[in-house]
């Protein structure tokens, strides 16, 4: 009687422990179904740009700023704005590092050549570049990111520091901001983002950095402090979680 005891509780648990992996099976099958990617095409064809920004406006509509050129995704399928050198008023390059739709419904592209603000009426694109003879002009032509924080406010990460977009009349200047003026890598904007106190938190080549709401008093951060290499201090995503917890990519 014992031993048959015994056996009926290690049958009673293998029945147990094969429901379970059933059920597993079951679950991981389901959650494999959930995460299957879907791959947009353009014309039938998978497009092999490499898509660097997303964004989506009000209407629905996502925009994709690629390599070559900004897409505009509608569910069902794809219109692709581009560089053309006989029209003045096209995107000023093809090459595109970022795309951003702000809280007025405005879609603003940073390229190598430049920051672009489509105008949606014609479909044309006015394009706000470096003039050395403007100090309000924007203060470098690569444009690497953009970002509106709570204020409504667009800032501009260049080559050479962060820009704040200001409106002078329905004519945009552009406010300079340096993270470091002996050290040209700390001034290599990769990437914004703001914490719950409106504090500005900015990857740069030249490690973190951190600038009151305003853009005064820069604060930098390196990584890796004792490294000769610049790449190990290279901040490419920054992230500020619920807590106020900074999170980091780096290039190495």
């Amino acid at each position: 009687m014992f031993f048959l005891s015994i056996h009926g509780e290690i049958l009673v648990l293998m029945r147990f422990f094969l429901f379970c992996l059933l059920f597993a099976a079951v679950l991981n099958n389901r959650r494999s179904e959930a995460q299957a990617f879907y791959h947009l095409s353009e014309k039938g064809g998978r497009f092999t740009d490499a898509a660097l920004g997303i964004t989506q406006d009000r209407e629905g509509f996502i925009w994709f700023a690629t390599t070559y050129g900004l897409l505009r995704y509608d569910t069902r399928s794809f219109r692709r704005y581009r560089h053309d050198p006989a029209q003045k008023e096209s995107l000023p390059g093809s090459y595109l590092s970022g795309v951003l739709c702000d809280s007025q419904n405005r879609i603003w592209i940073g390229s190598m050549k430049g920051l672009s603000l489509l105008n949606r009426e014609d479909e044309t694109f006015t394009t706000f570049s470096h003039n050395r003879h403007n100090q309000a002009s924007i203060v470098n032509d690569t444009v690497n990111c953009l970002f509106e924080d709570s204020r409504s406010r667009l800032w501009v990460g260049t080559q050479k520091g962060l820009d704040l977009v200001r409106d002078m009349g329905g004519k945009a200047t552009f406010e300079h901001f340096l993270i470091d003026e002996k050290e040209k890598y700390a001034n290599i904007v990769h990437t914004i983002t703001s914490d719950k106190n409106g504090t500005l938190w900015l990857g740069t080549s030249g490690g973190l950095a951190r600038l009151n709401e305003d853009g005064s008093a820069p604060e930098r951060f390196l990584v890796n402090p004792g490294s000769q290499y610049p790449q190990e201090n290279h901040v490419v995503a920054v992230y500020c979680d619920k807590d106020g917890k900074i999170l980091l990519g780096t290039r190495a």
